[in-house]
């Protein structure tokens, strides 16, 4: 984003809002279709590599009994719940720019690609996430 914020600051006072706003949904676009790629890559490694975890668990009984939801957040979903939080963020950069997120061609599926791989909803992983750094804290704090 440093980049076109400094061509706006630049070069944005010769170019008509209607052009600059086109000329940014254009370079969004591309930006997203590589984002998606990437992020799809992403996604099936992530879910690759946890069929692989889960088979060694089972293999091993490590974990026999305990609940899925006693052992916190596993690193498969904090990778999920991190890129969605950068699709978020990417989106907001987008309208402080000027442009709409539904003028960035894919910006909906890409969005839609990572939410759709979050097990639980992010804001639900956003709290999981804050408890978790505050009994950190708290052990930090204690030690």
């Amino acid at each position: 984003m440093k980049p076109l914020q400094l061509f706006i600051q630049e070069h944005g006072d010769v170019l008509q809002s209607s052009r600059k706003q086109q000329l940014f949904a254009d370079i969004f676009t591309h930006i997203v279709q590589e984002y998606h790629s990437v992020s799809s890559d992403l996604l099936t490694s992530v879910k690759k590599m946890e069929e692989s975890l889960k088979r060694l668990k089972m293999m091993r009984k490590s974990d026999v009994g305990l609940p899925q939801s006693s052992q916190g957040l596993s690193d498969d979903d904090k990778i999920r719940l991190q890129l969605a939080i950068d699709v978020r963020k990417f989106g907001e950069q987008i309208v402080s720019l000027g442009v709409e997120k539904d003028q960035v061609k894919g910006y909906a599926e890409l969005s839609e690609l990572v939410e759709s791989h979050v097990k639980k909803t992010s804001d639900e992983l956003l709290t999981e996430l804050k408890k978790i750094a505050k009994v950190r804290e708290a052990e930090e704090y204690n030690s």
